[in-house]
């Protein structure tokens, strides 16, 4: 099941990092019974990012970051989404989409 939903998280926990807040999470995309996809926007080193991570379920159902995924910087989102809709323009129009998706 895929889940898109946007969810503002409180500041930083972490002490090392306490000035910067929390990343936003944007979506998630379940991949399988263990994945998922999680794009959020945050901040790395007093710079604004966008990030799309693979995190993997532990065995006690925790949620972790895998060192799958991009971390951009937050100018870079337009060309990124850009690319991605020309990526889903070209994958219809090449019958590469299943029929629900292709829409």
């Amino acid at each position: 099941m895929n889940t898109i939903e946007a969810t503002s998280v409180a500041r930083n926990s972490n002490p090392k990092n306490s000035t910067e807040a929390a990343p936003i999470v944007v979506g998630e995309l379940a991949l399988n019974s263990r994945d998922m996809l999680r794009v959020t926007l945050g901040e790395y080193e007093g710079r604004r990012t966008v990030d799309c991570r693979k995190f993997y379920k532990t065995d006690d159902g925790t949620l972790r970051p895998s060192p799958k995924g991009i971390t951009l910087a937050i100018d870079r989102l337009p060309a990124l989404a850009e690319f991605i809709a020309a990526a889903l323009d070209r994958a219809r129009s090449e019958g590469l989409l299943p029929g629900a998706v292709a829409r």
